[in-house]
């Protein structure tokens, strides 16, 4: 089992400046980036 988490660029995968991480019952990842106000959905594959 693996799970891929990319972001950013197509051809530099970055999170810029990360501050919360959370999965949730499905092993998403929800990440919050510029002091929370947004927050990234990484769906599992």
């Amino acid at each position: 089992v693996g799970i891929v988490v990319v972001g950013g660029s197509s051809t530099t995968p970055a999170l810029n400046k990360p501050t919360a991480v959370a999965l949730d019952s499905n092993l998403n990842l929800y990440v919050a980036i510029n002091s929370g106000t947004d927050i990234a959905e990484f769906i599992r594959l």
